[in-house]
């Protein structure tokens, strides 16, 4: 075979995928079945990559591919990713974004419906993709920055797939020379002269506040309501006669310093032996009626966005800070779920009432974890360590059925006068958190099983278990950094299972990066309106009902459960309408992520600007076949040091390994490598901040 032409190897390497019966095959594997020596390897290899780059053959990773004669397909909507690619986010719940880099994006925007293909499926990280339709434009304005001339005034659009420069009207909304601005854009097909109008200034290239703003519009995030939501009139509880006064009960909230709404508050009194465990929730529900133009608004938002400098509320704020939050000494209407709780910490009985409740303190979590220690007076001192001895005994047994506790770190970013980063540092984590976590999941797993019980159509929380191949991966990789799994590679282990093996992992310094590795191979939860239960909670029923301020479906499982606690037998929520609710709150939830991420990692790198040419340890986070991604100490910051700045050896990536292995010295560089590296630039718009190795 050795004499013939490319094109007929290729045509012979098909062949040999599409007819393979044991799905993907090695190049040895397509060396052997097209009868050619070892050394043809570096040309099957070569036209192997022209294949997948055409289309004709998937890359599935570890060094195989399969035919493409029936591409898996993705439709869904484009969004921002890291760098120069962008990210298909798919309408399927439990499918993973597909990557896009920019030779594949087929003049797809951000904000476009589209339809994708499967190109390299890659077993660690996002798969790669390519766009083959544009489904429907998103209509999103257009980013670019201003210019202004003499006989004309245009844009140059940031997106190098969106023709331009665009022509704008001379009204420029007072934008300067050289400001970032939105252009509303009629048509982006292709053509001589595309032409707009200006419908916000961002501000400054360069500049935090522009691209903060930037990200907000990226995902269609507003602080302002439409007018017919500010006109609709939001009165008195109509259900005031109905509740149960519970006045006279001490429940507190409990929360971060700088929390925006207080929606729960507890109450742990003695019962016997056991405990009785009050949660009550802002009965948001009775202010939001269904079908209103209020109603409408919260669900097309699906719910509330936080950014490190505000929130994009899911209700405007008369109900969010004032109607429907817990302040202390105030009357507050609520649905409370009374609990009973036994010495051993299982839920033995559940209450639900619609009350009338009054907080008698607002804490913070700091605040209540020294009253704990006795580090502080205060007189709710005998309540709160009742309910640290309640919360411990729930809390060994949701962990002793299986619950996953991976309990990564968290940052938190400090903002100074001018709304800059001041400090950048871990999120503390105290007991007082896994108080109010219990309680919650406690509170949630009730009422899931109430309604479900009741036959009530609702909006469950799903988590499904793990796919196969991923944990195998998994525990190929946790064997490689030396904490090989206890329940075997080719399993899909029990929730108990994972959960022993991570406690077995102690408190050795491996466990985080396990932990991290193990998340990304999980499965991400959505809502459903089935209950199908939650993997990671090891929970049979599990739906959300704590926070019906800033997540829609808590405020439809309100409706539903004030409608159980009537005894009524018309549910607000029909089947087909939760199921609306969870497939729209699944995507917006998604939308919310995605945008909080990039928020926090744009003021993670205007903090890294302030620190340009310091030294940082760190560990490695993540390994690409372009660099590696490194974890700063102390602030959790990462940045990348790419493979060019790496000139000490010549690095191959090793993806069964998830390493940059250096070919004449042997180094790896993996998850949890410990290093030092220098921060050497930051690219603010797109959040980068490029290291390197100190040494390498």
């Amino acid at each position: 075979m050795g004499k013939k032409t490319d094109q007929e190897v290729s045509a012979a390497i098909l062949s040999v995928l599409k007819s393979s019966k044991r799905g993907p095959i090695s190049i040895k594997r397509v060396l052997k079945q097209l009868g050619l020596p070892a050394d043809s390897r570096r040309r099957i290899r070569r036209l192997l990559k022209l294949l997948v780059e055409e289309g004709k053959v998937v890359a599935e990773g570890r060094g195989r591919y399969s035919f493409a004669g029936a591409l898996e397909e993705v439709v869904g909507v484009v969004a921002r990713g890291r760098g120069d690619a962008i990210l298909v986010e798919p309408d399927g719940e439990d499918a993973d974004p597909l990557r896009i880099h920019p030779d594949e994006r087929g003049g797809a925007l951000v904000g476009d419906r589209v339809r994708a293909v499967l190109i390299r499926r890659r077993l660690r990280h996002l798969s790669d993709g390519r766009i083959i339709e544009i489904i429907k434009r998103g209509g999103l304005p257009i980013v670019g920055q201003y210019h202004r001339r003499a006989k004309a005034s245009f844009v140059v659009p940031d997106d190098p797939e969106v023709p331009g420069p665009i022509l704008v009207e001379e009204d420029t909304k007072e934008a300067a020379d050289g400001d970032v601005v939105a252009v509303a854009v009629e048509d982006i097909t292709p053509r001589a002269r595309p032409s707009g109008k200006i419908t916000r200034v961002l501000g400054e290239p360069g500049e935090l506040a522009t691209e903060v703003a930037r990200v907000a519009l990226e995902h269609l995030l507003s602080r302002e309501f439409p007018e017919d939501v500010k006109a609709e009139k939001v009165g008195d509880d109509p259900a005031a006669d109905e509740r149960e006064d519970l006045r006279s009960v001490p429940h507190v909230t409990i929360d971060p310093p700088d929390a925006r709404d207080f929606d729960d508050a507890v109450c742990v009194e003695r019962s016997g032996d056991g405990f009785r465990l009050l949660v009550s929730i802002a009965d948001v529900s009775a202010y939001v009626q269904p079908g209103s133009a209020l109603d409408r608004e919260a669900l097309r938002r699906g719910c509330s966005v936080y950014f490190p400098a505000g929130v994009f509320s899911m209700l405007p704020a008369r109900l969010s800070e004032e109607l429907c939050t817990l302040a202390p000494g105030v009357d507050r209407a609520a649905v409370t779920v009374e609990l009973e709780v036994d010495a051993r910490g299982a839920v033995t009985d559940a209450r639900f009432k619609r009350s009338l409740i009054k907080s008698a303190a607002r804490l913070t979590y700091r605040q209540v974890q020294e009253i704990l220690d006795d580090k502080s007076d205060d007189e709710n001192a005998r309540h709160l360590k009742v309910m640290a001895e309640c919360a411990k005994k729930m809390l060994e047994r949701l962990h002793g059925r299986g619950a996953l506790d991976m309990d990564l770190p968290e940052t938190k970013i400090h903002l100074g006068p001018d709304g800059n980063p001041q400090e950048v540092e871990p999120a503390p984590r105290y007991f007082s958190h896994r108080i109010i976590e219990v309680f919650m999941i406690a509170a949630n797993e009730a009422v899931a099983r109430a309604l479900e019980a009741a036959g009530a159509p609702a909006v469950y929380r799903v988590h499904p278990p793990p796919d196969a191949e991923k944990m195998e991966v998994f525990a190929r990789v946790a064997e490689n950094l030396g904490a090989p799994v206890s329940f075997g590679k080719h399993v899909v282990p029990s929730p108990r299972q994972l959960s022993d093996y991570l406690r077995s992992l102690g408190d050795r310094p491996i466990k985080e990066v396990v932990s991290m590795i193990l998340l990304r191979s999980l499965m991400q939860a959505r809502y459903s309106e089935s209950c199908d239960g939650h993997y990671g909670l090891a929970s049979s029923a599990y739906l959300h009902f704590t926070s019906p301020i800033r997540r829609y479906p808590d405020l439809a499982v309100h409706r539903q459960l004030t409608t159980l606690i009537r005894g009524e037998k018309t549910w607000p929520h029909s089947g087909d309408e939760v199921a609306k609710v969870a497939e729209l709150c699944s995507r917006s939830e998604r939308v919310a992520l995605a945008a909080e991420r990039a928020a926090v990692s744009l003021y993670q790198a205007a903090y890294m600007q302030e620190h340009l040419g310091e030294i940082f340890d760190g560990m490695v986070a993540a390994v690409f076949d372009f660099g590696v991604f490194v974890r700063m100490y102390p602030s959790g910051v990462e940045g990348l040091v790419h493979i060019s700045q790496m000139k000490d050896d010549y690095y191959r990536f090793v993806e069964e390994r998830l390493s940059l292995v250096g070919r004449r010295t042997g180094k790896a560089y993996r998850m949890g490598t410990r290093c030092r590296v220098r921060v050497e630039s930051v690219q603010l718009s797109q959040a980068r901040v490029d290291l390197s190795f100190m040494g390498a």
